[in-house]
């Protein structure tokens, strides 16, 4: 339990995963996909920028997918509407192969971070932060 706690003290320290907050709790549910961006930075599609409303860029938000959840920034938009969210490559491979092109997520924002019941605290890598 201390670990857990410390863990979230150290992430809440962290200039890096601040909770974006349009709606707490939130999350909305499509598909990603990936691009050749800088790590860690994700480009929001119609559909995502509308849910967190006209102050989307620069937030960041939790994407889940297979079981895993990763943290990204929100620093462009894309052109594609049928996409929720492009992540950049090694974002995507935390989640999936990036053979597999398109990934069904759930993207949320505005919640506590949730650690697994075990003394691992959440691994900064490539600029993008792996939760689970």
């Amino acid at each position: 339990m201390t670990t857990i706690l410390l863990a979230l003290s150290l992430l809440a320290a962290s200039p890096g995963p601040a909770a974006a907050s349009a709606t707490a709790g939130a999350s909305v549910t499509g598909q990603a996909t990936w691009y050749r961006y800088h790590p860690g930075q994700a480009a929001a599609g119609r559909a995502l920028r509308l849910a967190l409303g006209p102050r989307w860029r620069g937030k960041w938000v939790n994407v889940t997918a297979n079981g895993r959840t990763i943290r990204v920034r929100l620093t462009d938009s894309m052109g594609k509407t049928s996409r929720l969210i492009d992540l950049d490559k090694a974002s995507f491979a935390a989640l999936a192969p990036p053979s597999v092109g398109v990934l069904r997520v759930v993207v949320s924002w505005g919640e506590p971070i949730r650690l697994p019941e075990t003394d691992t605290a959440p691994r900064r890598t490539h600029g993008w932060w792996l939760l689970s």
